[in-house]
C-alpha cells in the first residue's frame, strides 16, 4: 500500500475511533431514526343523503313577454307543480313541487306570445332556480 493511501487509511481509522465522522462515513454509521408513529386510518366519510328536490323552486320570465302556463313534471312525466298566475317580462315567482322525488324534472312554459319552450331536463337538487329566457 502506498504511503499516501496508508495514511488515508490510518487518518480514516483514528476519525472512527474518535466519532468525528462527517458527511456520508457519518450518515452510513449513525444510528437508524426512530420509525414515525403509525397514522391515524382517515375516518369514513358520512353516508351520503339521497338526494331530493326542493319543496319550492323559483322560475324567472327573463323574455320580454308575459309567461301564461309552466309545467313541472317529475320523471315519470307527473305534473308536480304548475305556475298559479301570468308572470311578467322580468318578474320571478315561485312554484311549489308536489310529491317531489328524485332530481331530475321537465319544465315547460308558454308565452303569451304563443312561444312555447322545449321541453327543459333540468336537475333541481342542484339548482332550485330556472330562468326561461329568449
Amino acid at each position: 500500500m502506498g504511503r499516501i493511501a496508508l495514511n488515508a487509511a490510518r487518518a480514516l481509522a483514528l476519525t472512527c475511533a474518535l466519532g468525528g465522522l462527517s458527511g456520508m462515513a457519518a450518515a452510513q454509521t449513525a444510528p437508524a431514526p426512530a420509525p414515525a408513529p403509525a397514522a391515524r386510518p382517515a375516518a369514513k366519510p358520512a353516508p351520503a343523503k339521497p338526494a331530493r328536490a326542493p319543496a319550492a323552486i323559483t322560475v324567472t320570465n327573463g323574455r320580454a313577454v308575459i309567461m301564461t302556463g309552466l309545467e313541472i313534471a317529475d320523471g315519470a312525466g307527473q305534473v308536480v307543480g304548475t305556475l298559479t298566475r301570468p308572470l311578467a317580462a322580468g318578474k320571478a315567482a315561485r312554484v311549489a313541487l308536489k310529491g317531489q322525488k328524485g332530481c331530475v324534472y321537465t319544465v315547460a312554459a308558454v308565452f303569451e306570445d304563443d312561444s312555447e319552450t322545449e321541453a327543459l331536463q333540468l336537475d333541481l337538487c342542484k339548482d332550485a332556480k330556472v330562468r326561461l329566457v329568449d
